[in-house]
Formats: structure tokens, C-alpha cells, sequence
């Protein structure tokens, strides 16, 4: 006697011991499901971020603060030394974007102010060439976005 598999049902893709819902986010509401669709392409833009290291200087620990100031020189006011932040990312990437991460990492360790020490460095320009087209492309010279922070917690800070 031959063994005739049953339809599979509709509301399954496959007719297994475990069958798989074929509808995700049933329930939801169309808004939850867009707020979810936008967060998780948000998160997938972060992916990419710039890479922070931290060398931690100081045993002592400071609240955190929401507000840091950038510093080209060190204060003349007494001040301790947390921590020195690496931060760099791809080329391409916005000097803006790094310095922000930089800050919002020290504004975590309880610095109120970053020693901020510009070390970009610029690729030049180069001809690549493209093999589905068989031609060569212009790429203009690009920078990588690279600071050194020292992030301080000042008693006073400069206006």
C-alpha cells in the first residue's frame, strides 16, 4: 500500500512534524511593523561606525556627563586624566561622525572635556579598472578620518 501525502495546509509552507508560519507579524499593527523595518535598517547603517579604543588612565571614576567640550591644548585649571580614545573609521567616512563617537565615549567615562588631536591621514587619488565594463574610473582622493582624544575631567573649563 502506497503512502499519498496530504495537501499541505494553507496557513503552512511546508507539511513537516514542525510546520512554519507563513505570515510574520501577524497582529502587529502596520505601525509597530514599520517602526520595527526602520529600526533594524537604522541599526544596519551603524554596523559600519567608527572603532573606538579605550586605554584607561585613571583608577578614579567620575559620573557620566552629556556635554563634553573639545580642547586643542590642555587646560591651565587643574584636571585628571581618564583615559586616551583612539577612534577612526573608513574612508569616506564624516571627520564629524568620529569626533562625535569619541565625545560620547568619553562623556560615558565621566570626562567633561577631549584633548582632541587630528590624525587623518589622505589616500590619493587612483585610477581603478572596472572589468564588466572594460574601462577605468577616476577615484578622487579620500581621507580616513582618524583622533587621538585624551579625555579629562577639568575642575573649571575655558569658555
Amino acid at each position: 500500500m502506497s503512502h499519498v501525502p496530504s495537501a499541505p495546509r494553507p496557513d503552512f509552507q511546508t507539511a513537516t512534524d514542525r510546520p512554519v508560519p507563513t505570515r510574520i507579524f501577524t497582529g502587529w499593527p502596520k505601525s509597530h511593523v514599520i517602526l520595527v523595518a526602520i529600526l533594524l535598517l537604522a541599526l544596519s547603517g551603524c554596523a559600519s561606525g567608527p572603532k573606538l579604543a579605550v586605554e584607561p588612565v585613571s583608577q578614579r571614576t567620575f559620573a557620566p556627563v552629556s556635554q563634553v567640550q573639545t580642547l586643542t591644548e590642555a587646560p591651565s585649571t587643574p584636571y585628571t586624566v581618564i583615559a586616551k580614545i583612539h577612534a577612526e573609521a573608513s574612508a569616506g567616512t564624516s571627520p564629524a561622525q568620529v569626533v562625535s563617537a569619541l565625545l560620547v565615549k568619553a562623556g560615558a567615562l565621566g570626562a567633561n572635556a577631549v584633548i582632541l588631536h587630528d590624525e587623518s591621514r589622505t589616500l590619493p587619488p587612483q585610477i581603478q579598472y572596472s572589468p564588466s565594463g572594460g574601462n577605468y574610473q577616476n577615484l578622487p582622493a579620500q581621507t580616513i578620518p582618524i583622533y587621538e582624544g585624551i579625555a579629562i575631567h577639568a575642575q573649571r573649563l575655558p569658555h
